[in-house]
C-alpha cells in the first residue's frame, strides 16, 4: 500500500510539498527513480516543514482549523435549516465528525 498526499491543501498551496508513504521493501528503488527524474530537491523548504511537523506547529495548525471549518459548517446548516426549515434533509457525513486527538501539540 502507498499513500501519497500534499501539504498545498492544508497549508499554503504555493508550498507544493508532497509526501509518500511507502512500505521499506520499496525506498531503494523509489530514491533511485527520485534521482533520475528530480534534478532539484526544495531542501529548504523539506527541512522547514520538517521542523514545523517536528515542534508541533502542524498540529496546532489543524486543531485550529478544524474548529474554524467545523463553526462554518454549523452556521452553515443553521442558517439552512431556518431558511429551508422542513423542505431540506441536512445529513452531517460522519467523515465531518473525525477527530484529531492523537495529534500531539
Amino acid at each position: 500500500m502507498i499513500y501519497i498526499g500534499t501539504f498545498s491543501k492544508v497549508l499554503i498551496p504555493s508550498l507544493r510539498l508532497g509526501y509518500l508513504v511507502i512500505p521499506t521493501e520499496l525506498l531503494k528503488g523509489l530514491i533511485a527513480t527520485c534521482r533520475i527524474i528530480d534534478r532539484h530537491l526544495p531542501l529548504l523548504e523539506q527541512l522547514a516543514l520538517a521542523d514545523f511537523i517536528a515542534e508541533g506547529h502542524f498540529a496546532r495548525h489543524l486543531r485550529k482549523m478544524r474548529g474554524l471549518y467545523r463553526e462554518r459548517r454549523n452556521a452553515l446548516i443553521e442558517a439552512l435549516t431556518q431558511e429551508f426549515g422542513e423542505m431540506l434533509d441536512i445529513i452531517v457525513p460522519e467523515a465531518c465528525t473525525w477527530s484529531l486527538g492523537s495529534l500531539k501539540g
